[in-house]
Order: structure tokens, then sequence, then C-alpha cells
């Protein structure tokens, strides 16, 4: 007999979803490294027509960019918390399932 439904292993799913706090405090040292070195170096492409082009093409997407890489470290925290809410939602699901078939049992018994 196939089955057409789905399973989850809410033990292992909450413990991955634990594992994007440490993803998440790996992402925030990187962006924080990172806008150190950004800092020591500052505007290091120059004041002639050339570094003054180069700023203008990129200074503004490289801005965009870096700020984006910022929200990185609060959305891994997230996924990690929405994927730990899950499996307690999938578990308490199974349960309530679970006592529901056996009071249903109970009363054709």
């Amino acid at each position: 007999m196939s089955s057409h439904g789905f399973t989850t292993d809410t033990e292992v799913l909450a413990v991955r979803a634990r594992a994007f706090a440490g993803l998440s405090d790996r992402a925030d040292g990187i962006l924080g490294a990172l806008n150190e070195t950004l800092g020591t170096h500052g505007d290091c492409w120059g004041s002639d027509a050339a570094g003054q082009a180069f700023a203008r093409s990129h200074v503004e997407p490289a801005g965009a960019t870096l700020t984006d890489i910022g929200l990185l470290p609060d959305g891994l925290r997230d996924i990690g918390v929405r994927l730990g809410d899950s499996a307690v939602t999938y578990a308490e699901s199974e349960l309530a399932g679970g006592d529901t078939v056996r009071a249903a049992g109970t009363e054709l018994g």
C-alpha cells in the first residue's frame, strides 16, 4: 500500500531549527569583520576622474548590498524560530490527532 501523505520528524526539525541561531551568530561575526575592514580602508577608489567614475557607478549598489547582508543574521534567526515553532505545532497536532482517534475508538468499543 502506498502512502500519499507526508511525515515530519519533529525531533530532527527541532534540532535543525536550533542550528540557525549558530548560523546567525556566524553571519553576524562575518558582517562585523566586513564592516570593520571596509571602515579601515575607507573611500579607496581615489579622487581622480577614474576613481570618481567608479564611485558614481558602484558605491550606491555596494551600500545597498551591505545593507541587505546586514539583514541576514536576523533573517537566519527568524527562520530558526519559525522552524522550531513548526516542530512544536506538528508534534502537538500529532498528539491531538492520536487523542481524537483513541477517543473515537473508545466510543465505538
